[in-house]
């Protein structure tokens, strides 16, 4: 059966639980954006891909047109990829699909590796997990953990690798919103 508009529901709503949380991040180390740039952008995905075919396509789509900063170009451009490979997320194997397209569209235009203070640090480790074998909750705790490790890495990539070692002491907005998407998983596959 396909999860697909499910899991952008769940995902929509956690990150509209966690606006609040998302921004006072970027506060600390960007702009301030990021909570409202991922409701608005979750939101338009919703709308977009309900009663759209080819929901990550769609999802995607929403997402680069009204998403600002980085997050909309990164997060869009990673689901529209996936949309190109995958049609509907059904199991764990399309997760698997999933992260692993989307983690290469996300280095390949951001240019970050893991240690940059990126959403790299948690989506890297959570799909290598997979793809090693381990099961959802174990890659899920493994992502939880990267996402911890973010707050004592020095940013070099994104509007925060301007603070240089000031960007350290802060967990990364963007770290912070992909694990969320990724726990949305949860109890759904």
């Amino acid at each position: 059966m396909d999860k697909t508009y499910e899991w952008l529901m769940r995902a929509a709503r956690a990150i509209r639980e966690n606006e609040e949380l998302l921004t006072d991040l970027d506060r600390a180390i960007g702009d301030g954006d990021h909570g409202a740039n991922m409701v608005r952008g979750m939101d338009a995905a919703l709308e977009k891909s309900e009663k759209a075919d080819n929901k990550l396509g769609a999802a995607g789509m929403a997402i680069m047109s009204v998403t600002g900063g980085a997050a909309g170009s990164l997060y869009g451009s990673a689901l529209y990829e996936a949309s190109k490979h995958l049609s509907i997320i059904e199991d764990i194997e399309d997760i698997k699909l999933l992260c692993s397209i989307m983690l290469q569209r996300i280095k390949a235009l951001g240019g970050a590796e893991a240690g940059d203070k990126t959403i790299v640090d948690v989506l890297e480790p959570f799909t290598n997990a997979l793809n090693d074998g381990k099961g959802f909750g174990e890659a899920l705790s493994i992502a939880e953990k990267a996402l911890r490790m973010t707050k004592d890495m020095v940013a070099k990539r994104g509007r925060a690798s301007y603070l240089g070692e000031r960007s350290a002491g802060t967990i990364d907005p963007g770290a912070y919103s992909i694990y969320l998407m990724l726990k949305s998983f949860e109890d759904l596959i």
